[in-house]
């Protein structure tokens, strides 16, 4: 058998490893082999899965990429990078002991995955998930088993998660079964949902009365890991040192643009009294949905228009409320991508609604989040072209291997932020109001990397970090409280924002200089999004010689 073949075979093999052990992940993905279970997060499983994945990175390690193709030479790099942090992941930072959160975001996305998407008739999503519902005490257990010390702020996450996770249980999950014909289904459906509702209560309760006296653990992964994971996970050149002098420089730059803008807006007031001013401008609670659906329409139309960008052919993009149980960690808007082996490309982007039980100043400062000369900004990065148009292009891919590994944030989130920029210079911002509110957006990526590189190295504290952010990038503080919480738990993702778009320039920039007058905007973005979600190393080294 030769090297290509011996590779195929065995990621095949190791795929379907991944997939039966992380169901859950096989679902978000569209492999729905598993979507009755929830996955087995025991110490034997996952020193299981630690196991199986040396022995895949030694398999590919004895091959040789001299004589593998162009596309699964990519596709090995792919491969060997997840693989090594896949690995690092379990042994550095210790995901089941330390991350509380996690058992109740597995157990909850699965279920919504299940209750939302469209994959399959409603009574054959009822039966898988009237089986997760049943598997909850096996994954709550799991929990009891595992949690050792971990950080205070992972486990006020999950208490949190747990209580707005509730309302899966108590509107989504019924609100799914009633389009179930079976009356039987229906029935036993809903009494595994209260059940699971049941656990679902006494795993908080149990955070609260066990493990929240004993989180005392340290979040920060130190120096020397977060160095790896820039190294082999996201195949930057630069340091954690490097980050943080490209933020502070970033920063300032910004800064500068915003001051310049708002002198030409209104000389007599500093941009951040203007950015007060704007933010105040926003739309009513109860139409935030639909304000936008507007700009996400508005934006596609045009994408097409200018010819920024090929679409993919039966795309399209949903607008609705974010579930409760996601909102502790999402108090604005989010993208949900269409599985990447579903043949129907339908993402959906959540827009958080504003809780009229609360304060009315904390109701008013989320509200801010959602002004009117901010929402094309987000429409821009969330939907098109930003993360709708690519994740729906890279799912295209003809190779499997780079659907499943190519999930470089480095890519996805650069891109996003490449489109806000890009965009403005195409001419979609007519308002400069707009425009400084997307300045303002790309302040905020800035400080992520200061921060990113600060919380991990033990430079910065959770409350210190609070602190800039409502300081430096002018964001409300609950917003920037979640935003912490969600650094903390994800190290060296916050950075990518910033990182890829730099990465992306720089590819493009080359490529003008190169081409001159031959260089075609449209064409540039179609090559880059054929690539699907891989690191912008590996785009470079194939779209620039030496």
């Amino acid at each position: 058998m030769d090297d290509n073949a011996r590779f195929e075979q065995v990621t095949t093999e190791y795929l379907a490893y991944l997939y039966a052990s992380q169901p859950v992940m096989a679902t978000a993905m569209g492999v729905h082999d598993y979507d009755d279970q929830l996955p087995d997060l025991s110490r034997f499983s996952m020193a299981d899965e630690l196991r199986r994945t040396r022995a895949y990175l030694h398999e590919i390690d004895r091959l040789s990429l001299a004589r593998m193709s162009p596309d699964n030479r990519l596709d090995y790099r792919l491969a060997r990078a997840d693989s090594q942090i896949r690995i690092s992941r379990q042994e550095q930072e210790r995901p089941l002991e330390r991350q509380p959160h996690l058992y109740a975001e597995t157990a909850l996305f699965g279920l919504y995955l299940l209750a939302v998407r469209d994959f399959a008739p409603p009574e054959e999503r009822a039966l898988s998930l009237r089986g997760r519902l049943r598997a909850l005490p096996k994954l709550f257990q799991n929990a009891r088993e595992n949690l050792s010390h971990p950080p205070r702020i992972f486990t006020e996450l999950g208490i949190r998660t747990v209580e707005e996770g509730a309302s899966l249980f108590l509107q989504t999950i019924p609100a799914f079964v009633e389009q179930v014909d079976s009356r039987a289904l229906r029935q036993e459906t809903l009494d595994a949902c209260r059940e699971g509702l049941q656990h679902l209560h006494a795993y908080g309760e149990y955070l609260k009365r066990e493990i929240l006296p004993q989180s005392d653990g340290d979040f920060a992964l130190g120096r020397e890991i977060f160095d790896y994971y820039l190294r082999v996970g996201h195949m930057l050149e630069e340091s954690g040192d490097d980050l943080l002098e490209i933020g502070r420089e970033e920063m300032a730059r910004t800064q500068a643009q915003m001051t310049a803008l708002s002198a030409q807006i209104d000389p007599s007031r500093s941009w951040q009294e203007q950015v007060a001013q704007i933010k105040r401008l926003h739309p009513p609670a109860e139409t935030l949905v639909d304000c936008y659906r507007s700009e996400m329409e508005r934006a596609r139309e045009f994408v097409i228009l200018k010819r920024l960008a090929e679409l993919p052919e039966g795309e399209s993009l949903i607008v609705r409320e974010t579930p409760p149980f996601a909102r502790a960690s999402l108090p604005y808007a989010a993208y949900l991508p269409p599985a990447a082996f579903e043949a129907r490309q339908e993402g959906v982007f959540w827009v958080t609604p504003v809780d009229g039980a609360l304060p009315a100043e904390e109701r008013e400062a989320r509200l801010q989040g959602h002004g009117h000369f901010r929402i094309p900004v987000i429409a821009v990065h969330e939907g098109y072209p930003g993360h709708h148009l690519q994740l729906t292009r890279a799912n295209q891919s003809p190779s499997r291997f780079r659907r499943h590994f190519g999930q470089s944030s480095l890519l996805i989130e650069g891109w996003a932020l490449y489109c806000e920029e890009m965009m403005r210079e195409q001419g979609y911002y007519s308002d400069p109001r707009v425009q400084l509110m997307q300045l303002k957006d790309q302040l905020w990526r800035a400080c992520r990397v200061v921060l990113d590189m600060s919380l991990h190295t033990r430079r910065m504290r959770v409350e210190e970090a609070v602190r800039f952010l409502v300081e430096e990038a002018f964001l409300e503080e609950p917003h920037a409280r979640a935003e912490v919480w969600r650094y903390a738990g994800s190290p060296t993702q916050p950075m990518t924002y910033l990182m890829g778009k730099r990465a992306l320039m720089e590819i493009r920039g080359e490529l003008e200089r190169r081409q001159g007058a031959r260089f075609d905007l449209r064409r540039f973005h179609n090559q880059i999004l054929a690539f699907g979600s891989v690191q912008p190393r590996l785009i470079r080294e194939a779209m620039i010689a030496p």
